[in-house]
């Protein structure tokens, strides 16, 4: 599922991804990256991508065969889904922004059942754009699904000042020219020596000026 908004100027397309289990057939597991790599081409380089969700892979400690979208902090060993996540980061030039920030192991676990605790969920934005990433990192008891914990990541943007907006010149209030005001008025129009019985363009210029 992707979305595109608009945030200080900027678009965002944002991406959630649920990649196959370990134990779900293969061809299911390339159904799936085909489409997300369908998805990811169809978004505009001008654009600003954001991808996140539960990739079921481990990218390993660190790799230095993908340094560039791999930040070096991560948990657990380099399996065969993780190879395919990083391909794709790599191949999209996107950087898993959860590996780029050293954080307690706790906070780098994203699924935890009994005695089991692993990092399978990631958020990925644009390398291009991981210096604006301040911070991404795991909230410890905090699920959005079962045994999965909530991943965040605090991206700065900048904003743009508000247009001021066009003055609108102010209305002439002819329905107050009544009473004692009506020949005020016409002696105002007799101190600009109007012609009133000029051409109305003529008088108009006349009042302008």
């Amino acid at each position: 599922m992707s979305i595109k908004v608009l945030v200080e100027g900027e678009v965002l397309n944002i991406v959630a991804a649920y990649a196959p289990q370990v134990g779900c057939s293969q061809a299911e597991k390339d159904n799936f990256w085909t489409s997300l790599e369908y998805t990811l081409q169809l978004i505009s380089p001008k654009e600003t991508t954001l991808l996140g969700g539960d990739l079921n892979g481990h990218i390993g400690e660190a790799n230095s065969a993908f340094k560039r979208v791999h930040g070096g902090y991560a948990y657990e060993t380099l399996n065969d889904a993780g190879k395919v996540i990083l391909s794709t980061a790599a191949a999209f030039d996107l950087a898993i922004a959860n590996s780029f920030f050293a954080k307690k192991i706790e906070h780098l676990i994203t699924y935890k059942s009994g005695q089991t605790s692993s990092q399978i969920d990631y958020i990925l934005i644009n390398r291009a754009h991981i210096g604006r990433v301040t911070n991404c990192k795991v909230i410890p008891g905090e699920c959005v699904a079962p045994q999965h914990r909530i991943v965040v990541m605090d991206v700065l943007f900048k904003r743009h000042p508000k247009e001021k907006p066009t003055q609108i010149p102010e209305l002439t209030k002819w329905w107050n020219l009544k009473g004692e005001k009506i020949p005020e008025f016409c002696e105002h129009l007799a101190d600009l020596k109007v012609d009133v019985k000029s051409d109305i363009d003529n008088i108009w210029e006349h009042l302008r000026f």
